[in-house]
């Protein structure tokens, strides 16, 4: 009987640390989206240019190409082949971009992307040509400095340095008005297998208990 009742106690405790290790697993596993990513668009016309023909963004962002109401058919093919809007055209002219068409690339490294369009243009930037400029995300930090009163002032990296005048009280920093992405996970399942494993916990505890004889 008290074999029975070990292995039954054994059995619960060990399914409430498996329960626990997977759902730590699963919450672990969920990313958060890019943060700040964006969208630019480019125009394409009946007069054969891409507009603006020359676009600069970060990793991340995406590039969405879109079509006015002509009927000139168009392409969004680049150099380097790392995205083609329209693989079959001009031979199919179905898969070309036509009135109203849209297509839209996600840029995930950094770097300079020539493109233009098989119809109207050719690699090197001939013709209806363009370029993408893919810059790395780089965050922005502060780094605090002491005047000669020795009040702290935040300082931005990116401008001029600020001085206090003796006496005078240091202004706080600014708060962005743009509120912090969100970047840490869900924490309901991670509570739910902990609540989990206590009531199994206890399970066990009063099964062992139950199956202990009266002396």
């Amino acid at each position: 009987m008290r074999l029975r009742a070990r292995v039954s106690s054994f059995a619960a405790v060990l399914c409430a640390c498996t329960f626990a290790v997977v759902a730590l697993l699963g919450v672990g596993a969920v990313s958060a989206p890019p943060a700040n990513a964006a969208t630019t668009v480019v125009h394409l016309s009946s007069a054969f240019v891409f507009s603006p023909a020359a676009v600069t963004i970060h990793v991340g962002d995406t590039v969405e190409w879109e079509h006015d109401s002509s009927t000139v058919m168009h392409t969004v093919t680049a150099d380097d082949g790392s995205f083609n809007s329209s693989p079959s055209c001009p031979a199919t002219p179905s898969n070309c971009l036509g009135a109203n068409a849209t297509f839209s690339h996600t840029f995930s490294t950094a770097g300079t992307f020539r493109y233009y369009c098989k119809i109207h243009g050719a690699p090197g930037g001939v013709g209806m040509s363009g370029t993408i400029t893919v810059l790395a995300a780089t965050p922005t930090s502060t780094t605090p400095t002491t005047s000669a009163t020795g009040a702290t002032i935040p300082q931005s990296t990116g401008g001029a340095p600020t001085s206090a005048a003796p006496g005078a009280t240091a202004a706080p920093a600014a708060t962005p008005s743009a509120s912090l992405p969100r970047t840490g996970s869900n924490t309901v399942p991670l509570l739910l297998a902990g609540a989990a494993a206590i009531a199994l916990g206890g399970l066990a505890m009063t099964t062992r208990r139950r199956a202990r004889p009266t002396r």
